[in-house]
């Protein structure tokens, strides 16, 4: 490919675009509303809870959904590169970019990208952060709504975080 033809795909537009039609869990569909089957188990609210702050777990139920305990809650992110849908590995033993612990954070190997824990982008080429889930509290347990992935900024995708209530005094 030349470049010269406006219309013309490079490679790796191409193989990007054919790579997501090949994988079933990566949509092109815009967002839907949540339904049953768009809900991704995270786990129990209090197996949640306990878990340490910082502490990243991957959900039961799928490998490219991952819960953060924050320091009030739990953030849900879709552990896909925003670039070209890759999946994001979590590195528990690397160095944090972040500052609730001095170990880990997301990396993607397809293009160098890393994410905090909060799924902020700290270096490399993907387009924004890591897609932040809507969550949702049934029968004791957290659910990501995988309908609903928006790769938020700061302020904004910490308002997607689940708050535990605080016990009373």
């Amino acid at each position: 490919m030349t470049g010269d033809n406006e219309n013309e795909l490079s490679r790796r537009a191409f193989l990007s675009m054919s790579w997501r039609r090949a994988d079933p869990a990566v949509s092109t569909e815009p967002s839907r509303p949540a339904t049953a089957s768009s809900l991704v188990l995270l786990g129990s609210i209090q197996s949640l809870r306990d878990l340490a702050v910082g502490e990243v777990v991957v959900s039961p139920r799928r490998a490219d959904i991952h819960a953060v305990r924050t320091t009030t809650g739990v953030l849900a992110l879709h552990s896909r590169c925003p670039n070209d849908g890759a999946l994001v590995a979590w590195r528990a033993d690397e160095r944090s970019e972040d500052s609730l612990t001095p170990s880990g954070r997301f990396y993607c190997s397809r293009d160098a990208s890393i994410f905090n824990r909060l799924g902020e982008l700290v270096a490399g080429s993907a387009d924004g952060p890591l897609p932040a889930l809507v969550i949702a509290e049934r029968d004791g347990s957290l659910w990501a709504d995988e309908a609903k992935p928006e790769a938020l900024e700061n302020e904004e995708r910490l308002r997607r975080e689940f708050e535990f209530p605080r016990p009373p005094e």
